[in-house]
């Protein structure tokens, strides 16, 4: 990382250190988002497209690289995120939520499947 950046799961894990409140830290992907990208002096030199499987790899790092525990970490991604932008279906399963899920493969950190509206519209492999 250049110029003092923070790996995202190092700055969730600041955060928890210095008390703030858990439901106000949140994760999202920039998958398939064009991202910047700059020189040793920082000046922009282009675009590349981010990874789909970022933010489960963030997760993963929250979890087995800095100690937070999963239903903390799961939050940080799902609800703390619905519940900021508003969108009370979201980000949670329960009776009268929208069903979205994400299935992760057993031993690593990667998406198996995705449900979108109580529907599959991803399986790996």
């Amino acid at each position: 990382m250049a110029g003092g950046e923070v790996p995202a799961s190092e700055a969730v894990a600041r955060a928890l250190e210095a008390r703030v409140e858990p439901s106000r830290i949140t994760l999202s992907s920039d998958a398939n988002a064009s991202l910047p990208q700059f020189d040793e002096a920082r000046r922009f030199v282009g675009l590349r497209a981010g990874r789909l499987g970022s933010l489960f790899e963030v997760l993963g790092q929250c979890i087995n690289d800095h100690g937070i525990p999963l239903e903390r970490a799961i939050g940080v991604a799902s609800t703390h995120a619905a519940d900021a932008l508003k969108l009370p279906r979201k980000g949670r399963l329960q009776v009268g939520s929208d069903a979205d899920l994400l299935v992760l493969a057993e031993d690593e950190w990667a998406t198996d499947e995705v449900w979108a509206m109580g529907r599959r519209v991803y399986r790996r492999g």
